[in-house]
Parts: C-alpha cells; sequence; structure tokens
C-alpha cells in the first residue's frame, strides 16, 4: 500500500501480529492516512511501515514489542502513542514526531536517532540498557529519568588529522 495517496483509514484485524517493512510507506508526505488501528497483538512493526504519514495523529501500540528503523519517521502529527510495551526502538523509528512524553517502560534498546528532532519534553525508562548515538538529539527534553539498569551511551567519533598540505596524516579512534 505504499504510496496509495488516497488511503485515509487502516484497520488491522485481530490475530495481526506483524506489520511490514514499507507496508504504507509514502516517498514524500502523506497527508491523506489519519488513522491506523492495530490490535493489541501486534509485536513487531518493521522497518518505514509508516514513514512519511504526516497526518497520523495516534496509534495503539499496545502489546508491540518491536518498532523497526524509519517505522514512524516524518509521522509529523504523530502525538498519542503508548510506548509501554515496547523493547526494542530501532534506528530513527520516531524520529520527527509530536509526542511531548514517553513512557519507556520495557524499552530495552533505544536506537540512534530513534527519537531525533522529536517535541520530546520527559522520557521515563524502567529497562533501559542502551542509547544509540544521538538518539534524542534536537528534541526539546528537559527531564529524563534513567533506571539502575543502564549500561551507557555509545558513540564512535573519528578524529583526523591533516599534514600542511591538506592530506590525510592519520586517523584516530
Amino acid at each position: 500500500f505504499g504510496n496509495t495517496g488516497l488511503l485515509t483509514v487502516v484497520e488491522f484485524g485481530e490475530g495481526t501480529t506483524v506489520i511490514g517493512s514499507e507496508a504504507f510507506m509514502a516517498d514524500d508526505e502523506r497527508v491523506s492516512l489519519t488513522e491506523v488501528i492495530l490490535p493489541d497483538g501486534v509485536k513487531f512493526i518493521g522497518d518505514r511501515a509508516f514513514a512519511n504519514c504526516s497526518s497520523l495523529s495516534g496509534i495503539n501500540l499496545n502489546g508491540t514489542e518491536v518498532v523497526g528503523e524509519y517505522a514512524f519517521y516524518g509521522c509529523t502529527s504523530l502525538k498519542d502513542v503508548d510506548f509501554k510495551t515496547l523493547v526494542t526502538i530501532d534506528e530513527a523509528a520516531f524520529s520527527d514526531i509530536a509526542a511531548l512524553t514517553a513512557e519507556l517502560d520495557n524499552a530495552v534498546n533505544v536506537g540512534a536517532y530513534a527519537f531525533n528532532s522529536s517535541k520530546l519534553e520527559k522520557v521515563t525508562f524502567g529497562a533501559l540498557r542502551t542509547i544509540g548515538k544521538y538518539a534524542f538529539s534536537y528534541t526539546q527534553l528537559t527531564e529524563v529519568i534513567l533506571p539502575s539498569s543502564f549500561d551507557g551511551v555509545y558513540a564512535d567519533y573519528e578524529w583526523t588529522e591533516y599534514d600542511e598540505k591538506g592530506r590525510l596524516d592519520e586517523v584516530k579512534n
């Protein structure tokens, strides 16, 4: 259903457990899709499943455990989201959404850029072990609550040194 411009509502029946990659993705901003109804049994949402669905304002993720890369990227109206059952949030999964708070009670792994450029002001974690680089960059966070299980933030930095003629002399990690 990717790039089907007139689609406004999608309702999944009971028994649905997986939403596949790029299922409703739009190459450009999709303003027509305003409502997605998921049953509580959906465990996995694939990469870019709803990417760029800019008019989607809410989604029930109750029971969902894994959200793939860029799954809700560009869903700029997405404000009403229940994150409580998510265990793994992959890279850029919720980048550029409108939600103000995220209660990530069961999230163990939060990928790089996961909430980049979102409107988040408060995040609460209950089981967090790792956060990827820039996971909350360019947000409006004023409060973050981390659990004792938190292991660390990982980031790769590469420093380069150039000689006087602008040639790469050495790379340091």
